[in-house]
């Protein structure tokens, strides 16, 4: 993991040098710390609290750790082995007993062997003296399992111990210990580390999937339904974790080291050697028959050359616009490698792709293609790709939940996207209780069909303004209030939900609660309170008054664009995003038009702004259709005025576009629409 900057480091000194008690004391000062409303604690070691605790090495904080412990060793061996250790007990039975029992290093130690099994490993106690033997050989101190063995007879003892000082010290709440019955001797230490080395570089992960403020950890309860709602995806937990996070023990074994790791996340989502992780997703290309792998931008990895030991090297680094990083060579073969785990590893950064049975894309703008998400967004048109294995169960969800107007996309011999793979198009889900029930009836793909959004109530879509400048990111325009997700966990669960003071009961869901009103909420600050979380999000009347700071040109050009902004509110306004796809106008008479992107004003810049990803285009009284396509993909079509159709000479192009437009499942779903494509068929002409 990374290791701790020198402003963070608590240690001091050499710690390849430090004694028992040395370690005895550093372990209680690094983690035995009273925790906020006076929550449990635990004794979680692994490779990465050993760094912070010595702001060194993990190698040299675990060889300085076992170094400490085996000189503790009795020269007599077998079941008398720790006997210097309980020396140490018994003055300390004799003191003021003011500091914990002298077994934290031990104890430590017994942990850390723990924590070393990696996720695809059970704990077995078999395996367990072998592995704890192997660290102390690891560093030159030869003890052989049946030792190890013997030793442990008492180790039980040790634990309770400690638990009765924490108990009997009013600073802390408790130090659960859950008994193992059949795993006296080594069954504590084993639920001390249930959270392995892999765990814990997953859960970073779910820390940024709820935006989780280190400064503000929401409460145990809250925590792990949160935690529980997104493991029911695979994540790629250990097997024991998910079994315990499941069970009743979760919130005695599990919580108190998940709170202590959520107070010190340091904002990265990392895999277990503590680099950056970036996810390989598929994308499709269904106007090509193409499929590519394509490598999300994240924001911590600006450049790097990543390294595979099977497909070569390749260069990433951050694009101009969009949300894909740009690659100096193409990733291997989707055909070859969409059914295997293969990863490309950097200094700083691995990227990984993980196999799944189901692949839900939605359109990205910007790349002008299809691209792998999380699962479906209601509403939302997707495609869906499904290995042959459960093609049969994705169809039937389909057939049953899906809106009209889906297809198999055809895959000839000639022209393969996705071997072994059925692919769908224009799917959308719209119905919730349709949805909810086609779930139910296809477990084995239902994880990866429903939406994977972050697991604590939240906000999305509404019409958001981009002013994280004035404070928060939640200011919406009047009439586009946001909508609010409940996750949803196995079964819905019925919460209270308080708007400005007056609360409801309603149902958590796949689908979100909109928040839209007649008439609409009032401009101002309105507050929405889900059990103990609150949500602050701002309604305006217009785009508010920026303060730029910069000098008077500018700040007159950018009141005079928010006046215009503000003035134009009065009446629909069409935004376009910036990025691969084209756009067009057809008129009333059926002639086409491109629209260009405009340039980015130079003042916006100049003002500390972000360049807008979305334009205004330039419309006229007798435009009547916006279009937007990728390659001779029509991706979306809005009306924009409401002037009747009337049949006029036409040029080819404009032709062969409306025909393309009226094969589309646009025309399909729109009646409108099929008006307007049946007056220009029946009375145009082509020049």
């Amino acid at each position: 993991m990374a290791k701790s900057s020198a402003g963070e480091c608590k240690s001091a000194g050499r710690a390849d040098s430090w004694s028992y008690l040395e370690w005895q004391r550093r372990i209680f000062e690094n983690i035995l710390v009273p925790q906020a409303g006076g929550r449990s604690v635990s004794l979680f070691i692994d490779g990465a609290e050993l760094e912070r605790i010595c702001c060194c090495d993990a190698d040299v904080a675990k060889k300085s750790l076992v170094t400490a412990v085996a000189s503790q060793f009795s020269g007599r061996g077998g079941w008398r082995l720790f006997e210097p250790i309980e020396r140490h007990i018994a003055k300390w039975r004799s003191d003021d007993r003011a500091a914990p029992p002298p077994v934290l290093p031990l104890l430590a130690v017994s942990v850390l062997a723990a924590t070393e099994f990696d996720s695809t490993q059970k704990f077995n106690p078999n395996a367990y003296y072998p592995r704890l033997a192997d660290l102390f050989s690891r560093y030159g101190y030869e003890v052989s399992p049946k030792e190890l063995l013997s030793a442990f007879d008492d180790m039980d003892s040790f634990w309770e111990l400690l638990a009765n000082w924490v108990k009997n010290d009013s600073r802390f709440e408790s130090f659960p210990l859950v008994a193992m019955s059949r795993l006296r001797r080594i069954g504590y230490s084993l639920t001390q580390a249930v959270v392995r080395a892999t765990d814990r570089a997953r859960l970073t992960a779910f820390f940024d999937a709820i935006a989780l403020d280190p400064e503000n950890v929401p409460n145990e309860g809250e925590l792990l339904r949160a935690l529980r709602i997104w493991a029911a995806r695979e994540r790629g937990l250990s097997s024991r974790f998910v079994e315990i996070l499941r069970g009743n023990d979760a919130r005695q074994l599990l919580m108190p080291t998940l709170m202590s790791l959520a107070s010190r996340w340091d904002k990265r989502v990392v895999e277990a050697t503590g680099r950056n992780l970036l996810s390989v997703l598929l994308a499709l290309d269904l106007d090509d028959a193409h499929a590519e792998w394509v490598v999300p931008v994240r924001k911590e990895v600006q450049h790097e050359t990543l390294t595979s030991d099977v497909f070569g090297s390749i260069e990433i680094s951050q694009p101009d616009y969009g949300s894909l990083y740009e690659l100096s060579t193409l990733l291997p073969a989707v055909s070859a490698t969409i059914d295997r785990k293969f990863s490309y590893s950097g200094e700083f950064s691995i990227a990984v792709h993980r196999p799944k049975p189901v692949y839900v894309l939605t359109f990205d703008e910007l790349a002008g293609k299809w691209v792998e998400c999380g699962g479906i967004e209601p509403f939302d048109e997707h495609v869906i790709a499904v290995a042959s294995s459960v093609a049969q169960q994705l169809g039937e969800v389909i057939r049953q939940a899906a809106d009209t107007g889906w297809r198999v996309v055809r895959q000839p011999q000639t022209h393969v996207i996705l071997r072994g793979y059925a692919i769908y198009e224009s799917v959308v889900f719209s119905d919730k209780d349709a949805f909810a029930s086609a779930l139910e009836s296809a477990p084995n793909i239902g994880a990866n069909l429903r939406p994977d959004r972050p697991p604590v109530p939240h906000l999305v879509n509404g019409l958001r303004l981009p002013v994280e400048k004035i404070g928060g990111r939640h200011h919406y325009l009047e009439g586009g209030e946001p909508d609010l997700v409940l996750p949803k966990g196995e079964v819905p669960e019925q919460v209270r939900v308080s708007l400005d003071g007056i609360s409801q009961i309603l149902w958590t869901s796949d689908f979100p609660v909109p928040l839209r009103a007649s008439p609409p909420l009032v401009s101002g600050t309105h507050v929405l309170e889900v059990g103990n979380r609150k949500l602050e999000f701002q309604i305006h009347e217009g785009l508010p008054k920026l303060s730029f700071g910069r000098n008077p040109e500018d700040e007159e050009k950018a009141e005079s664009w928010v006046h215009t902004l503000d003035e134009s509110l009065e009446a629909d306004i069409w935004t376009l995003p910036r990025g691969k796809t084209e756009c067009w106008v057809i008129d009333y008479g059926g002639q086409l038009r491109s629209i260009e992107k405009p340039e980015v004003p130079e003042w916006i810049a100049e003002a500390g702004l972000l360049e807008p990803s979305r334009f205004t285009p330039v419309l006229y009284p007798n435009d009547v259709w916006l279009v937007r396509t990728a390659g001779t993909l029509v991706v979306d079509v809005q009306k924009v005025g409401v002037s009747s159709p009337v049949p006029t000479v036409r040029d080819e192009f404009s032709d062969e576009f409306l025909q393309r437009l009226a094969d589309s499942n646009h025309a399909l779903s729109n009646p409108e629409l099929q008006i307007y494509l049946s007056v220009w068929r029946a009375g145009g002409s082509v020049e």
